[in-house]
């Protein structure tokens, strides 16, 4: 799908603690040295629905606000042996006119400014029906997503664009995605990541190792509340964070927290990972 905000990827402002923009690594491997970048490429594959379920069920608005591209460099088990090459979003915007549908629009703006390609599928709507009332109502439908990820993944991996990639589901449709990826491309490393408070998919387990996403990797990778650039002279806001994401009064992300707390997060983010399947770590 062609990007219709691509006057809104502008020149990047540095946010304290934010990547400002993927990698300088281009991605024929070399580094801005001029030295081949031998580290591992790495790519995310985000389920937005998937993800954002799994956000709002923790009742945490503001965590919904979470930058994707800093997120993917997270999960790598670090960034000397391994460098994030792709972040792929799929997913719909229903109502655009909408109080919603306007705050997704503008954080899908604010991904494809820190580099996050981002597919966006459609909705149906479908007439349903009450045999016992004959009531009728409309019922949509989102198309495509599940179609869209599952194709960039088998496609990236057809090019050869990653050695290890992220799948960022919880959602059994995927199963196929990972028996096809160990099927025809078993040199290429997939590990599904079930997104906070969700498990692991049993299907998807059966074929690539699985892990979970702790809670604090999400509050490690927010976006900022804004940016600007320049575009033809012009000072140009690409993405303003909707008041109902800002985080609460005095929050602070758990790099920031007085030691005593950030221990006890420490503590159960290993906790949490405990158990998973043997994939590469999840970086804190």
């Amino acid at each position: 799908m062609k990007n219709p905000d691509k006057t809104f990827i502008l020149p990047l402002v540095p946010a304290s603690g934010v990547s400002p923009s993927p990698p300088s690594a281009p991605a024929d491997g070399v580094s801005i040295s001029g030295l081949p970048d031998t580290r591992k490429r790495v790519a995310v594959y985000i389920d937005g629905f998937n993800l954002y379920h799994a956000i709002d069920n923790l009742c945490e608005p503001h965590l919904k606000w979470v930058n994707l591209w800093q997120l993917g460099e997270r999960l790598m088990p670090n960034r000397t042996q391994y460098r994030l090459v792709r972040a792929y979003y799929v997913s719909a915007i229903r109502q655009p006119g909408s109080d919603k549908g306007k705050r997704h629009q503008q954080y899908v703006n604010a991904l494809r400014h820190f580099g996050v390609e981002c597919e966006l599928s459609h909705f149906i709507s479908e007439t349903v029906s009450c045999n016992k009332c004959a009531n009728t109502w409309q019922d949509p439908h989102e198309k495509e997503s599940d179609v869209n990820l599952a194709l960039a993944v088998f496609d990236d991996a057809s090019r050869d664009v990653f050695e290890l990639a992220y799948l960022i589901t919880a959602d059994s449709d995927q199963a196929a995605t990972a028996r096809m990826m160990k099927s025809r491309f078993p040199a290429k490393q997939l590990v599904s990541v079930a997104p906070p408070g969700m498990e692991e998919s049993k299907a998807i387990k059966r074929y690539i190792a699985t892990q979970k996403m702790p809670k604090v990797v999400l509050e490690e990778s927010l976006l900022p509340a804004s940016a600007t650039g320049m575009v033809n002279g012009k000072l140009i806001m690409p993405f303003n964070r909707p008041a109902s994401y800002a985080p609460p009064q005095g929050w602070l992300p758990p790099s920031k927290r007085p030691k005593s707390t950030t221990t006890t997060i420490a503590k159960a983010t290993q906790a949490a990972g405990a158990g998973a399947s043997t994939s590469p770590p999840l970086t804190r």
